[in-house]
């Protein structure tokens, strides 16, 4: 058995960091089930938001690594990982501003790539880090998409689109239909236009190492 050492803030199980199998991410903070847009609500009604950190566990010699210390009024949101570096976003609701971060966990630095005003998101509802290469997404309240940084692009999207990863200049959404059987769909979007490219049936996993499975259901999948 082999023991990691956690801090008491640390909440939940350590959860494995989409397309790796060596690294793993754990919440820090006070807060129970606490989300973006949740630290948000906290600011808003008044009150402090005690502020929630992220660390990471590598595996298999269990190292624990600390980018970030825990702030009041600051959200640390889960991380993405593109192979080289982890991708992280920070809302500061003290001094109203978001920053997307670098971290090189070789290196142990991190780099602040971009600060935005918290204003440029209107609210953080739905917001986001895709990779690759790092991009801020914001899903609507409605059927609208809406690319931050680094391009800013607002597009249309089907009622039952959700976004899952960005690859070049391609944006990939799950869909499903009830017609009156239940189907899924791949929708792959233009970025900078929001224009479909190409939708079929089936969906996408992401495997390990970061290759992403095409799974079809009633004949035989292609990798």
């Amino acid at each position: 058995m082999n023991t990691i050492k956690l801090n008491d803030k640390v909440t939940g199980y350590p959860e494995p960091i989409s397309g790796t199998a060596e690294w793993f991410s754990c919440q820090e903070g006070t807060e129970q089930f606490c989300d973006i847009e949740d630290a948000e609500k906290i600011v808003l009604s008044g009150r402090t938001f005690s502020g929630m950190n992220c660390c990471l566990v590598h595996f298999p010699d269990g190292d624990v690594h600390m980018p970030f210390e825990t702030k009041e009024n600051v959200f640390i949101d889960q991380p993405v990982w593109d192979g080289r570096y982890f991708y992280f976003l920070e809302a500061d609701f003290g001094s109203r501003y978001i920053r997307i971060y670098s971290y090189a966990p070789a290196e142990q630095k991190k780099k602040c790539l971009k600060e935005l005003p918290l204003e440029t998101v209107s609210d953080c509802y739905n917001l986001r880090l895709a990779v690759s290469p790092v991009t801020l997404y914001k899903g609507g309240q409605g059927n609208t998409g809406r690319v931050i940084w680094p391009e800013q692009q607002t597009f249309e999207l089907g009622k039952t689109e959700t976004f899952m990863f960005r690859d070049g200049s391609d944006f990939y959404f799950s869909e499903w239909t009830e017609d009156p059987v239940y189907h899924e769909y791949v929708v792959a979007r233009n970025v900078e236009t929001g224009e479909v490219k190409e939708r079929y049936e089936g969906y996408l996993v992401q495997m390990a190492d970061g290759i992403y499975w095409q799974i079809k259901h009633g004949e035989s999948g292609e990798q």
